[in-house]
């Protein structure tokens, strides 16, 4: 077991017992953020809102296998707009596997939505689908957590260095090697997932919406009114919450981010 997934699992939602608390920063409004995440977070509703609508053609059977792979391509180029680092789609080197995205862009389109068959356990179901789908964008399991987020946003975190530094909260330079590992993603977004369901919560998730929505952190409900989501997810809240935490995402960290 990673540093990571030991240290995901104190995550808790406005706890005062100990732990790791997950609530919204003490700024004030989203002017008083730093531009670089200003323009991050005020650019999230337009991506969700396009990302919802290729679904919903998709769900609707307007497109074709051809066309549906050319939405994954798409969307996993503009999820790289948060990024770095240029998108490379490595369509060979996993074109072969059975849980392809490009190989199988139908798979990819039932299973993303399917709940039940999430499993941590490496070599289970779930882990060979993400496993194909991070060996697709980058070997990149930050690229990966964007682009299912964006899709599913109810099933799925986003994740990234920010997040793994205001959880594990390293005293020493990391590593990008140890952010990114399948096992740390699976472990979050699981824990997430259990925070979102556990029915204490549900008051003070509500709270930590309402209260991210008033400083201007997420898009309003009517800003988001033209796609299927009614408002935004409480997995991005959390998140989001954890990525203020931290200052920029290059600093502390060795090695390249894909």
């Amino acid at each position: 077991m990673t540093d990571f997934e030991t240290a995901v699992k104190t995550l808790e939602i406005d706890n005062r017992n100990g732990g790791h608390n997950i609530k919204v920063p003490d700024i004030k409004k989203i002017k008083d953020l730093k531009e670089r995440d200003r323009l991050v977070i005020r650019s999230y509703g337009p991506m969700l809102r396009f990302a919802q609508a290729c679904k919903k053609r998709i769900r609707d059977g307007e497109l074709t296998d051809d066309q549906k792979k050319d939405v994954i391509i798409a969307l996993a180029h503009m999820v790289y707009g948060w990024m770095p680092t240029m998108l490379r789609m490595n369509e060979e080197q996993e074109k072969d596997s059975e849980y392809s995205i490009c190989s199988h862009p139908d798979y990819f389109w039932k299973k993303i939505d399917d709940g039940t068959f999430f499993d941590n356990k490496e070599g289970s179901e779930w882990y060979k689908f993400f496993a194909a789908l991070q060996k697709t964008v980058n070997n990149s399991v930050v690229g990966a957590s964007k682009l299912l987020h964006f899709i599913e946003p109810e099933l799925y975190a986003i994740y990234d260095l920010r997040v793994y530094k205001s959880i594990v909260k390293p005293e020493e330079k990391i590593s990008y090697g140890k952010v990114n590992k399948i096992e740390n993603y699976l472990a979050y977004n699981k824990k997430l997932l259990d925070l979102t369901v556990d029915e204490k919560n549900k008051d003070k998730l509500e709270r930590m919406r309402n209260e991210l929505k008033y400083k201007g952190f997420i898009p309003s409900d009517s800003e988001i009114a033209a796609s299927e989501i009614k408002e935004v997810s409480f997995m991005r809240c959390m998140e989001l919450c954890l990525y203020l935490e931290t200052d920029e995402e290059e600093e502390n960290v060795q090695g390249s981010v894909p």
